[in-house]
């Protein structure tokens, strides 16, 4: 195996998402008509109460087990664990180019189990209307603060298997 396997085409098309910036003055300008008694709340007051109260609840998804109930029963975050399909290769492209042949990354620290973040608001006491078309999308900073704690404690985390359905964890009651 060549250096040259490894190499992205300069020609190839670029495709960049587009990324939306939820907390923008709009938000801030549509809770100030709703609550007016927040009218000496700043912008950045604003937002920084937004982004403790999100990152209280990223620490508390890593902290429990059984994962997080969002308020105004918006549905449960948690993480599992699992294990990878056997036909998948976690390819370590820097070794590889360097030896010249395929080497794998084999997570040994955690016996070969991965980490996922789940989100579902699936059998839960007050089902969504569209609740099928929601998705969650964790910030790349909550993806690194999951995936350290993971390596550290992964046998404290769910462990589920291929086909299971995460909203089966919950009862419905």
């Amino acid at each position: 195996m060549d250096k040259s396997t490894f190499d992205k085409s300069l020609k190839g098309p670029r495709f960049r998402k587009k990324s939306k910036f939820i907390l923008s003055k709009d938000l801030y300008a549509r809770f100030l008509e709703k609550f007016p008694e927040y009218k000496d709340l700043t912008y950045n007051s604003f937002k920084d109460i937004i982004k403790e109260f999100n990152s209280k609840v990223v620490d508390k998804v890593i902290d429990e087990r059984t994962g997080v109930t969002l308020p105004e029963n918006l549905g449960v975050l948690l993480v599992c664990s699992f294990k990878p399909k056997s036909t998948a290769k976690n390819l370590n492209f820097k070794l590889s180019a360097e030896h010249g042949q395929t080497i794998t990354n084999r997570n040994l620290n955690t016996e070969d189990l991965l980490c996922k973040i789940f989100y579902t608001n699936y059998n839960y006491r007050m089902r969504l209307s569209n609740r099928v078309f929601w998705k969650f999308v964790p910030h790349r900073s909550f993806k690194r603060k999951v995936s350290k704690a993971f390596v550290e404690n992964y046998n404290k985390y769910i462990l589920i298997n291929s086909g299971m359905k995460v909203s089966s964890l919950f009862s419905k009651t």
